[in-house]
């Protein structure tokens, strides 16, 4: 009885760690939504890619700031999509962040939103939400501390990752 319980457990732990969030949903929704305004298909949900996109989420989360590269042995988006075997052509990375103010908090449907403006406003990450090349995608968002701020506030980071 007590293996039974303790597989069930490390079964239920193990989907929880890699399993999306309703924030993650949420953003690529958001980005199939735009897609869709402006003619394009929706981006398939893909597994493999958001544990690359975790994996960048939580590099940045880990030194504290938002970047496309990493100083480790996945320093480039194609590098980490490789890493969980994701099979691709060609890909692109999104990476942003949202301030998290206690005193006047986000909904998660208010954070997503400022995400995926914050994409919208940069030319090159827009670029690559309305790439009509990519079909498959996945978002990752973390809290953190930004150190250029001071390790004062707390913001949220988020990375999507596409590819086809």
């Amino acid at each position: 009885m007590k293996n039974i319980i303790f597989i069930l457990t490390f079964i239920l732990t193990t989907f929880s760690l890699s399993a999306q969030t309703q924030l993650d949903y949420l953003v690529l929704e958001k980005v199939n939504e735009y897609r869709i305004e402006n003619g394009l298909t929706k981006l398939e949900w893909c597994d493999k890619t958001y544990l690359a996109s975790k994996h960048h989420t939580e590099y940045m989360v880990k030194v504290g700031d938002v970047l496309h590269r990493e100083k480790n042995n996945t320093p480039k988006p194609s590098d980490r999509l490789l890493l969980y075997n994701v099979d691709f052509n060609i890909s692109g990375e999104n990476c942003t962040s949202v301030l998290l103010d206690e005193d006047s908090p986000l909904s998660v449907n208010e954070m997503a939103n400022e995400i995926v403006q914050n994409w919208k406003n940069s030319p090159t990450h827009n670029s690559i939400m309305l790439d009509n090349d990519f079909n498959s995608g996945a978002v990752s968002c973390g809290p953190g501390i930004l150190k250029v701020y001071g390790n004062s506030y707390e913001w949220m980071l988020s990375t999507l990752n596409v590819s086809n």
